[in-house]
């Protein structure tokens, strides 16, 4: 795949050399019209940098000071380890997406609500047990069929099958974290 020709233009490598490269020579055009030396400019920033520096350097600096800044680093990172450990359940929690549960293979996905600020199931799918087909749930009444459009295998649940399913994958996935977190 070629580039446009073009395209050096718009490099961010460019435009940075570019933009330094054009600054040296606004100084030195500056120190021609008011009749400095050349580069004065410049060395009077460099001056003033290293007052700066100076100044950071020679500052007195009391014990309790430094001993207040180790202790909050070492509770940043306390608190920072603590964060990442819990970040790192929810992606083994959200690997979780697929399971046996009540006889049948069941699959999910994991989304995140904006609205309840937390993971929760969608897609929930039974499989049938004879070809690993996703099945047609169909409420009637007080039950629902699962229905394979493959083999036509059915069975008939009670409706609340799949919340009960649901929460049975919630439960596993506390069961798991108390277990890793005792």
């Amino acid at each position: 795949m070629k580039k446009k020709n073009g395209a050096w233009k718009k490099s961010p490598w460019t435009i940075g050399i570019g933009t330094a490269i054009f600054s040296f020579f606004l100084t030195l055009l500056y120190d021609l019209i008011k009749n400095k030396p050349i580069l004065s400019s410049i060395w009077e920033i460099l001056k003033w940098l290293g007052n700066v520096i100076w100044h950071i350097l020679n500052f007195d600096i009391k014990v309790w000071w430094l001993l207040l800044f180790v202790v909050l680093i070492v509770f940043v990172i306390l608190l920072y380890s603590k964060f990442e450990k819990n970040d790192t359940s929810v992606q083994e929690s959200n690997n979780y997406t697929e399971d046996r549960i009540k006889g049948m293979r069941w699959t999910w996905r994991w989304e995140f609500s904006a609205s309840q600020k937390a993971w929760i199931l969608s897609d929930l799918k039974s499989h049938c047990p004879e070809c690993n087909t996703p099945m047609i749930d169909q409420t009637v009444s007080y039950e629902t069929y699962f229905e394979c459009p493959r083999c036509d295998y059915h069975v008939s649940k009670p409706n609340d099958e799949k919340f009960k399913v649901s929460n049975i994958i919630i439960d596993n996935i506390n069961r798991k974290k108390n277990k890793n977190n005792p």
